[in-house]
């Protein structure tokens, strides 16, 4: 079976969503290329990357999702929020962004605990915030966060 087949069907499994059609490519890509699209060119340290649409995730070339446990979790965690983006799920606002990268960690988390192996993973989200500023409409709006893995 191919592997993003199995990483789609853990994050059905250990999520609400139901099943999508069709699964994404995973890309393996250059760490500078992801800093470039992830962190807006900043040094960083992302491994998985979703740009919000389309039938693509990136990863970290530098990974080997196939035989290790922790590279193939942000793998699954890519996946995840494919499948956020599928239903409807990502980018509205930050706050709702948020809450998506909360659910992917979650799923990657669990992921790995049923592999019977810890690994910090989301530790940084506590410490992320999204900034308030006025909209026309004045109500407080903010600019989404990426949808990025880092490593733990």
């Amino acid at each position: 079976m191919e592997l993003c087949a199995v990483l789609l069907a853990w994050v059905l499994h250990l999520s609400s969503y139901e099943p999508v059609e069709g699964c994404p490519v995973i890309q393996s890509v250059s760490h500078q290329w992801l800093e470039q699209q992830a962190c807006s060119g900043r040094k960083c340290r992302v491994l998985g990357w979703y740009p919000g649409k389309g039938d693509v995730v990136y990863v970290d070339q530098d990974m080997d999702i196939q035989n290790n446990l922790l590279h193939t979790s942000i793998a699954l965690h890519e996946i995840a929020h494919w499948v956020q983006g599928k239903k409807g799920a990502l980018l509205q606002d930050c706050e709702s962004s948020l809450q998506a990268e909360r659910e992917a960690y979650h799923i990657q988390r669990e992921f790995l605990l049923a592999y019977g192996e810890y690994q910090p993973v989301g530790s940084v989200l506590p410490m992320i915030r999204c900034e308030a500023t006025a909209t026309t409409t004045g109500k407080a709006d903010a600019a989404s966060p990426p949808l990025a893995s880092a490593a733990p």
